[in-house]
């Protein structure tokens, strides 16, 4: 008697080969049995699909990524008189981590690192809409206002692309498995 024991996992569904040809148990309160063609296509789809949102979530996450390097203005002439238009959508990104949770549930350093750039993207959108309420409006000298701004948003944007970097080092990791 031989005993397999098949970890649970999301890279579903799982092969044996039995007299030469693949078959694709599935656990069921009877004990195992074969799956359809229908399950199996459907488990292949699933599978599929999850990649490709994993993939979709890094892509935004490098959208993130050029947004932060985009935000900066550090040029000593223009850091009191210019600024971004740019703020940070994570819409996308929050969605497909609900949808993925599933297979992200054991990557605990993926879920902290987006925790972490989604506080960190929220904080820096806060400060753009406090900027552009006060810019919209100016009733003194926007001077002080932006480079206090752009001063406060550099290190922000630091941060966001370095997070950007871990999480995108943690995605490639979970699709390379």
């Amino acid at each position: 008697m031989h005993i397999v024991q098949v970890p649970k996992g999301w890279r579903a569904p799982h092969a044996v080969e039995e007299n030469g040809a693949w078959a694709f148990p599935k656990r069921t309160n009877k004990g195992n049995e074969s799956m359809s063609i229908e399950e199996i296509r459907s488990a292949f789809l699933g599978f599929y699909e999850k990649r490709l949102k994993l993939q979709l979530l890094r892509s935004e996450i490098l959208t993130l990524a050029r947004n932060a390097q985009d935000i900066r203005i550090t040029k000593p002439d223009e850091i009191a008189k210019k600024y971004s238009l740019v703020s940070f959508d994570t819409t996308i990104i929050e969605s497909i981590i609900a949808d993925t949770y599933s297979i992200t549930a054991e990557c605990q350093n993926l879920h902290e690192v987006l925790s972490r750039l989604r506080q960190a993207t929220r904080t820096a959108n806060n400060k753009i809409h406090l900027l552009f309420s006060v810019v919209m409006m100016p009733l003194t000298d926007m001077r002080d206002i932006i480079r206090s701004h752009n001063e406060f948003m550099t290190p922000q944007a630091t941060q966001t692309e370095q997070l950007c970097g871990t999480a995108i080092d943690e995605v490639d990791r979970l699709l390379n498995e």
